[in-house]
């Protein structure tokens, strides 16, 4: 207000509306914003979970790729099978489980120049029977790179196994068997595990 000029009660009325205004809409705009950020916090949380966490697949998601890829082998189409099995090994990948993966790397077996295809998968594999201490996933990976020739993660495989078995003696005659047939007397002495010789526990 500028000195010796009236103020008009008009004007007064308007500036203090205009002022009362202002008050009411700023905590409302607070908290709009403040919701905002929640949202957007909680959206990239969600999108951490779903990359560190395989989504649940059906089997169907590769089996029927799987069947692709053997039908195109049988009709001499090298291209084809090789499609059909990056889908059911992506399939496979996004599921939370260990058989899928064992399915892929063995279909891999099937293809030319599959071999590294067939370790990765199996790769994949083991650690995940590893996760969830499946017995089964473990021995069937253990075979799996007994198959592939890969000795030392045989062992490996082998020992996980027998860490999973616990003291269940039907358990760890599964995994004795398991290490007789693929390992036996040829076992180096460097590698040599005495839960895998198939002898007395201590």
């Amino acid at each position: 207000m500028v000195p010796g000029l009236p103020f008009h009660p008009a004007v007064f009325r308007l500036l203090t509306r205009d002022s009362w205004s202002i008050r009411w809409y700023t905590p409302l705009l607070a908290l709009a914003g403040l919701l905002l950020a929640v949202l957007i916090l909680a959206l990239a949380f969600m999108e951490v979970l779903t990359a560190s966490s395989p989504s649940r697949v059906p089997a169907s998601a590769w089996l029927q790729p799987l069947q692709q890829v053997d039908d195109a082998i049988a009709r001499g189409d090298d291209a084809a099978a090789v499609t059909a099995w990056r889908y059911a090994y992506g399939a496979a990948v996004r599921s939370s489980h260990w058989e899928g993966l064992m399915e892929v790397g063995a279909a891999a077996h099937r293809l030319a120049d599959g071999h590294a295809n067939a370790r990765q998968a199996y790769r994949t594999a083991l650690l995940r029977a590893q996760r969830e201490s499946s017995l089964d996933g473990l021995l069937r990976a253990a075979i799996a790179f007994g198959d592939l020739g890969d000795r030392d993660v045989l062992i490996h495989a082998l020992r996980l196994a027998e860490r999973a078995a616990g003291n269940d003696p039907a358990k760890r005659a599964r995994v004795r068997n398991v290490s007789d047939l693929w390992v036996g007397p040829r076992l180096e002495a460097e590698h040599r595990d005495p839960t895998l010789s198939g002898g007395d526990q201590p």
